[in-house]
């Protein structure tokens, strides 16, 4: 009984102690369950907060980027530089967002109603036209300048030639879509790209228009009327902008005829590649003889006409025409030479009566002509053609009972040495018959020639060359140009007789472009007629300007430089033109991407901010030392070095002083449409109420970047990245 008493008792031990098992584990299960719903409840609590506070601190970011866009919206856009309010507003140096080791940025602090610091935010403003866009700088494949955004480099300076090959040759298969994608490039790591992050952009475009917003004009295809309006409402009066639209015309259109414009009683000529009247000696020493009663007038000397050809090319001109000047052609030369002899032997001798057949068989056989240049004629470079005269004027008077009868004798001379071509020139003008002017005119030969001081050249089409008037010589001179482009009255000079060479009064270095000893060398770089297309606006520093040895001035004085912001050699000037930089906010680096600029030159060039216009990049001449004086020392150093930097033959010419400007000026602007805004939101609690936000007191914080077209009022790219 007691055994099975123990028995029982034991089992209901066992029952018992598994019950307090049970207990406790269903206890522990629901300590468990507890402490996962109070870890739960945390965690829920915590992640809340930070969700809630992570709003808070991206609407803070928000807030900045927002103040930067109506900055960017309301700003004054005729021209774009660090100086305007969209940077200026934000920038300090408290932050650093764009992570290049420099605090650039300053923070905005939010309280809430009892002032309490609840948050604050950063922004920074970055130019995509201050950056090299990797879509369109660099080439592999050019071998001579484009002038266009294909001449920049891509940043080899930082990530030497084969990243820049890289990335070159990557977008040939596909363009980049954002800055980043610039790691598919081929050996540009992260660290590569850290480097040039800052430097790069896919976005970035120019509007051809000026800073007026007006639409830019082709250079290659606007018109006459077009061109001459242009320059008008830029102050030019109406003679010198008739005058720069038709030599701009003349340049680039392949035809050599000289595009013409009347303006008033004058007609304009566009400076084409042809040669020029450059020397004409119209007026020669008289001889006054008595023989008996008959008073004979002898004519000393012959007269000349000169071309001169200032181009670097051979220039044909057979079968080009010289009017103005009459020549005589004879049906029956012989005759008359020796019909004119003798009658002159018959004076000489006495006779004081000469039978008027006589003097009609001269008459009849002479013909007034023009001067005609045989073909197959050329003037070699920078050279002469020279047109002698043959005869000699003769005039015999005669008394009669009808009174004195004046007799007109044709009279070999000698030759004057050194001509191509020699005509028995009868008279140039009938000023250049001097004191005998009125009497020559009861001659009937000489009566109707009707000639003024005017003389024509025409080329082998019938085409009009040139048209000058000039002014009267005297008995030991000729008249000259200075500068053979021009062709008014006023444009010639009593000149030394110089058949065959440079005028006495050939002065280039009037016109300020040359000094007065280079000149001597280097004159003919003034004249440059491409009869092609403008590659680059700079080649409007070729166009004359309708005053002796003056073209359009760019880098001297700057006078013409207003000009540049208002015409392009874009074919489409509606459409965009992508990768041009902006030289008033891109880094050293990317300055340095430009053709010729090294880092003398960047340093420069940031050093003279801000420019208004691209023109202002040549800086002003001067020996000073403010910013824009060494800017233009810079800028022309390649024509102050004493070397031939274009390989042309021409040392320190006009074209070297201008050398970086041509290679760059369509590759730059002023003017920018794509910003890059970064900015940093942050919820925070002053903790120890000092004003201050230290590291413990951020609670959360956002960061994003963004892309602005500012044009299109549009954000093209956003991202948020923390």
């Amino acid at each position: 009984m007691m055994r099975h008493l123990k028995r029982l008792s034991g089992l209901f031990l066992i029952k018992r102690g598994a019950s307090v098992i049970l207990t406790l584990m269903i206890l522990l299960l629901l300590f468990i369950f507890t402490g996962m719903l109070l870890f739960m409840f945390k965690f829920w609590e915590k992640t809340s907060y930070k969700i809630f506070t992570g709003k808070s601190a991206y609407r803070f970011a928000r807030m900045g980027i927002d103040g930067a866009i109506w900055e960017l919206d309301n700003d004054e856009r005729a021209y774009d530089a660090f100086t305007d309010k969209w940077r200026t507003s934000f920038e300090g140096d408290e932050v650093d967002l764009n992570e290049d080791g420099i605090k650039d940025a300053k923070w905005f602090y939010i309280k809430d109603r009892d002032g309490v610091v609840t948050g604050r935010y950063a922004v920074l403003v970055e130019d995509e036209s201050g950056k090299v866009n990797i879509n369109y700088a660099g080439s592999n494949k050019l071998w001579w300048p484009t002038y266009t955004v294909s001449d920049m480099d891509v940043l080899s300076g930082v990530i030497g030639k084969k990243g820049r090959d890289s990335i070159i040759a990557y977008r040939e298969k596909r363009p980049y879509v954002v800055p980043s994608d610039v790691k598919l490039a081929d050996g540009i790591t992260e660290e590569i790209y850290k480097k040039i992050k800052n430097d790069i952009t896919t976005f970035s475009y120019d509007l051809n228009v000026d800073r007026d917003g007006k639409e830019r004009i082709n250079l290659n295809n606007a018109s006459f009327e077009t061109l001459f309006q242009t320059l008008k409402s830029l102050g030019y009066e109406d003679v010198v902008a008739a005058q720069v639209a038709l030599n701009i015309t003349a340049y680039r259109d392949k035809n050599r005829v000289p595009p013409q414009y009347q303006i008033g009683n004058t007609t304009l000529f566009g400076i084409n590649k042809t040669p020029y009247l450059n020397e004409i000696e119209t007026v020669k020493p008289w001889e006054k003889e008595m023989i008996g009663d008959v008073v004979i007038l002898r004519e000393v000397g012959g007269q000349f006409i000169e071309l001169f050809n200032p181009y670097p090319a051979t220039l044909d001109i057979g079968g080009w025409k010289i009017k103005g000047v009459v020549t005589l052609f004879s049906k029956n030369p012989e005759m008359v030479e020796k019909e004119g002899e003798s009658i002159l032997d018959d004076i000489t001798e006495g006779e004081t009566y000469i039978e008027p057949q006589r003097i009609n068989r001269i008459v009849e056989n002479i013909v007034p002509a023009s001067i005609v240049i045989p073909q197959g004629a050329k003037i070699p470079p920078y050279s002469y053609y020279t047109i002698g005269d043959t005869i000699s004027i003769t005039i015999a008077i005669v008394p009669t009972p009808d009174g004195p009868v004046p007799i007109f004798i044709p009279t070999p001379i000698e030759k004057l040495g050194g001509c191509q071509q020699y005509e028995p020139i009868l008279a140039v003008n009938p000023g250049s018959l001097g004191f005998i002017a009125d009497l020559l005119e009861k001659i009937p030969l000489f009566a109707s020639l009707g000639l003024d001081f005017t003389m024509r050249l025409y080329d082998s089409k019938g085409n009009l060359i040139e048209h000058t008037e000039y002014i009267a010589d005297t008995p030991v001179t000729t008249v000259g140009k200075n500068d053979p482009r021009m062709i008014g009255i006023f444009d010639w000079y009593l000149n030394k007789a110089t058949p065959g060479k440079p005028n006495i009064t050939f002065q280039p270095w009037i016109g300020g472009e040359f000094g007065t000893s280079d000149w001597l060398f280097n004159w003919p770089t003034s004249f440059i007629v491409k009869n092609d297309r403008f590659t680059s606006i700079s080649e409007l520093s070729f166009i004359h300007k309708k005053e002796h040895w003056k073209t359009l001035d760019f880098w001297k004085g700057g006078y013409d430089r207003k000009i540049l912001d208002h015409f392009t050699v874009v074919e489409e000037p509606e459409e965009p033109t992508y990768g041009r930089v902006n030289i008033n906010t891109a880094s050293e680096a990317v300055l340095c991407c430009l053709p010729l600029v090294d880092k003398k030159v960047a340093e420069a060039i940031i050093s003279a901010r801000p420019y208004k216009d691209i023109s202002e990049v040549l800086g002003v001449y001067s020996k000073g030392s403010s910013p824009q004086e060494l800017l233009s020392e810079e800028m022309t150093k390649y024509g102050f070095n004493f070397r031939d930097n274009t390989m042309d033959f021409f040392i320190d010419e006009e074209k070297e002083k201008e050398l970086i400007f041509s290679r760059i000026i369509d590759l730059i602007t002023v003017r920018s449409n794509v910003f890059k805004i970064i900015g940093a939101g942050q919820k925070v609690q002053d903790i120890n109420n000092n004003g201050k936000i230290e590291e413990g007191e951020i609670i959360s914080e956002k960061k994003i970047e963004l892309w602005y077209d500012r044009n299109k009022k549009k954000v093209i790219y956003k991202r948020e990245i923390q």
